[in-house]
């Protein structure tokens, strides 16, 4: 097809090909990154087949307490309503207002995208959109609210695994774990020194130019969205709080599912464990954490001294709480109006 006779056919157009070759690049690395997300879930369960002991998983599966098990179901709306709390709390510091129930809504379908997405970053774009949407918001206000939501949360579990993951090395007797949050902490501190000076301190870090891009558009979202809370500092330090509490709560909640499968599970373990836990869970090298987050529990409550097979089984017990309360969010999803919740 040719738009004039003065201009090139579309295929023959540099600017045409350019913005086609980008999108085929775009597409090609994100099915590469989803294959190996798959292939991370694979390695994680054919490991847990080949070290762990399956018919001991399966007789502690199979003669739960069930008390425990109720507890650690009855924690889940807790759960729920210090997250909507926090989420909200950021939303009315920009003078949202959205309905308490339908941010309840919305956050039970965020947990369906985030267990049947490839990554765990779906239910947040979901949030972001419909948010927006159901109670026209800008996407300016929601984005920010859910931005800093995941952050607070994120520096919080950060934190608490640090001391977590030095005791764990010093039990163990392999130093050399000390080298990985090192790096980690370095790493970090590189890029928000870079962040801090803009651009200029990340071209000096001779890092790729396209790197360099990517790092300044998360980093301009992150500091935008941060910048607008600047003024209100109580609300991002009772931001911070619900993030402990919702931390302790699901070290509680771990511990509940230990419970149920071995009668004796000392909390103080547990809760050394949780925060490196749920850290290694949101790393983006395996489909919704599956496999990922059932083999870090299994190794950790092994290296603090208890056992794994407990580990593993208290794991799918919260894997398949998840799954029913994400199928319950994925049919509050349909049951909406096609107007009202976008697709993410």
């Amino acid at each position: 097809m040719v738009d004039s006779f003065t201009m090139l056919p579309r295929s023959r157009d540099p600017a045409f090909r350019r913005r086609i070759l980008g999108k085929s690049v775009h597409v090609n690395r994100r099915r590469a990154i989803r294959w190996l997300q798959i292939g991370g879930t694979l390695a994680c369960l054919i490991w847990l087949v080949w070290r762990l002991d399956l018919e001991e998983v399966g007789s502690l599966l199979s003669r739960p307490r069930w008390f425990y098990v109720a507890l650690c179901f009855s924690l889940t709306p807790l759960l729920i309503l210090v997250s909507v709390w926090r989420w909200q709390l950021l939303l009315r510091a920009r003078g949202a207002a959205p309905p308490s129930l339908e941010l309840v809504r919305l956050y039970v379908i965020c947990i369906f995208f985030n267990q049947f997405a490839p990554s765990t970053l779906g239910g947040d774009a979901f949030r972001i959109y419909a948010t927006g949407k159901s109670s026209a918001l800008p996407l300016e206000i929601t984005a920010a609210s859910v931005i800093v939501d995941r952050l607070s949360g994120l520096a919080v579990v950060g934190v608490a695994a640090v001391p977590g993951w030095f005791v764990l090395a010093a039990r163990s007797g392999r130093t050399q774990w000390f080298l990985v949050p090192l790096a980690l902490a370095l790493a970090a501190a590189g890029v928000l020194w870079g962040v801090a000076r803009g651009e200029a301190g990340l071209s000096s870090a001779a890092l790729p130019e396209r790197w360099i891009d990517r790092v300044l558009a998360t980093a301009t979202a992150w500091r935008c969205s941060i910048r607008e809370y600047r003024t209100v500092p109580g609300t991002l330090i009772a931001a911070l709080a619900l993030s402990i509490l919702f931390l302790v709560l699901c070290g509680f909640n771990y511990w509940c599912g230990a419970l149920a499968f071995q009668g004796s599970v000392g909390a103080g373990k547990v809760f050394l464990v949780i925060p490196c836990i749920l850290l290694l869970g949101n790393l983006p090298v395996s489909v919704a954490g599956l496999g990922l987050q059932e083999a870090s529990a299994a190794v950790l409550f092994q290296a603090v001294g208890l056992d794994a097979s407990v580990g593993l089984s208290a794991a799918l017990l919260l894997r398949c709480k998840n799954l029913l309360l994400a199928l319950i969010g994925g049919g509050l999803y349909l049951s909406a109006a096609p107007a009202r919740v976008p697709r993410p």
